[in-house]
């Protein structure tokens, strides 16, 4: 499930139980799909940061613009964004009651990552997880950036291992299961670097080059690639 917001995008991969189904039936290629993260500016200089779930299963992603020269932003709602211990809802907090940066959040809503749903109020039993969100490079206007390459990531679809590679400015996956031939070509993902996965590779968080080029903006995009194994 995928649930895109302005400038934020929350993925989350099926049960296990619905994993091995798609296994079972797996493609000869992976059908992929693309969702842009952030549809307004990135300013002069963005940062991509992304956290995951304590299970890996789930990604929250988004673009946060350092510098947007006086644009109004549309932003996700949430003034603070936590994911519950458990690893099933994401918390969305509300407004604080002061104006400093850090003050913390009054109430807390929920949004089910699975289905998309939303409830006005968590559940009182609910403990939320301290977030780590991770970093990407920063964008910069004035400075190029490097998609010829990045780390492999590594994904275990079903009872298969999957390895995210970047090279050249493209995406691609290499299955690495003990006893596949090495001779079996790498499926394309798509172009670009990647950046982060869910744990299944069903979710793949990216840059990668926009389509079409904007006049005064940064020439690479935030996007999560959506691969059905």
């Amino acid at each position: 499930m995928l649930i895109a917001f302005f400038g934020l995008v929350a993925c989350a991969e099926p049960s296990t139980k619905s994993q091995r189904a798609d296994t079972a039936s797996a493609r000869t290629a992976p059908a992929v799909g693309m969702t842009r993260i952030n549809h307004g500016t990135y300013g002069m200089s963005s940062r991509v940061r992304w956290i995951l779930s304590l299970d890996s299963s789930a990604i929250l992603a988004m673009v946060d613009p350092v510098s947007v020269e006086n644009d109004a932003l549309p932003i996700a709602r949430g003034w603070r964004v936590r994911w519950t211990t458990d690893g099933r809802t994401i918390a969305l907090g509300s407004n604080p009651g002061s104006s400093n940066d850090d003050a913390a959040s009054e109430t807390w809503a929920a949004l089910d990552p699975a289905s998309g749903a939303y409830h006005g109020t968590l559940p009182e039993n609910a403990q939320l997880a301290l977030p780590r969100w991770s970093k990407g490079i920063e964008l910069e206007m004035s400075s190029p950036i490097d998609m010829s390459s990045a780390p492999p990531i590594q994904v275990h679809a079903g009872s298969r291992t999957i390895s995210i590679e970047s090279a050249r400015g493209v995406i691609t996956a290499r299955e690495t299961t003990p006893g596949t031939p090495a001779d079996r070509p790498a499926y394309t993902i798509g172009p670009g670097k990647a950046l982060a996965a869910t744990r299944g590779g069903r979710f793949i968080l990216a840059l990668a080059p926009r389509a079409r080029a904007i006049a005064n903006e940064i020439p690479v995009e935030a996007v999560v690639y959506t691969v059905a194994w």
